[in-house]
């Protein structure tokens, strides 16, 4: 199994391009990337998931977990999946939706990180 991820900015906001698939082989590299972007002056993180393959139980850890990260730093975080897409089934099963904003574009993902997209779980 592999994986691609591409880090960038757009405004004050970090996005994680992701490609391939999220699991317990891939989430430590996955991790480390992101945690290196994040700095305590960004408003938060828009995690592009648009391009997944396959999500395991280490991936929906991994999101839960930069949740928590983002959430004591006062920064918003949001999740790019289609509505269709099986990941999204996988993500609304482990209610995901309840810790981090879930947007069907790239744009209303960027919107809500912007606006302070915080959940509490």
């Amino acid at each position: 199994m592999s994986h691609e991820i591409e880090i960038f900015s757009e405004g004050d906001v970090v996005v994680a391009r992701l490609r391939g698939d999220i699991d317990m082989t891939t989430t430590p590299a996955i991790s480390a990337h992101v945690l290196d972007a994040l700095t305590p002056d960004v408003a938060g993180l828009l995690v592009d998931l648009s391009e997944i393959r396959y999500v395991d139980s280490a991936g929906v850890h991994l999101i839960f977990e930069l949740a928590r990260r983002l959430e004591a730093g006062r920064q918003g975080m949001a999740l790019v999946v289609a509505d269709a897409s099986p990941v999204r089934r996988l993500l609304d099963i482990t209610n995901v939706a309840q810790a981090v904003a879930i947007c069907p574009a790239f744009d209303d993902g960027l919107s809500a990180v912007s606006t302070g997209a915080r959940r509490s779980y």
